[in-house]
């Protein structure tokens, strides 16, 4: 029944194109929705490498986005939120959607 929600909504939103004023909310029901489904999360193990990529990760985020901000501040902003992402996936060694995120090689 999940895979028919995706096309139920597009199909409805074609006929109530009026609700576009509540585009704004989607980002809030994106986090709500992942913030309850990682809640599920457990970590078993933890791998002393992920802290190291985790500041690296964090690291290069902020370098590019200083580096970028004096040209372009939006484009800064979008280079720092797509080196970011990663993160958040990065901390936990589980399948994530239809990827299996793993932390690095030497730990499988």
């Amino acid at each position: 029944m999940k895979f028919l929600l995706p096309n139920l909504t597009i199909f409805l939103g074609s006929f109530f194109f009026q609700a576009h004023i509540y585009s704004s909310l989607i980002k809030y029901i994106l986090m709500l929705m992942l913030f309850f489904h990682f809640l599920k999360l457990e970590i078993t193990t933890f791998y002393l490498n992920t802290i190291w990529i985790v500041v690296a990760n964090i690291t290069l985020a902020f370098i590019v986005y200083w580096l970028i901000f004096p040209f372009d501040s939006e484009l800064a902003f979008f280079c720092f939120l797509t080196s970011i992402t990663p993160t958040t996936t990065a901390l936990c060694r589980q399948n994530v959607g239809s990827a299996t995120v793993v932390g690095s090689s030497s730990d499988c």
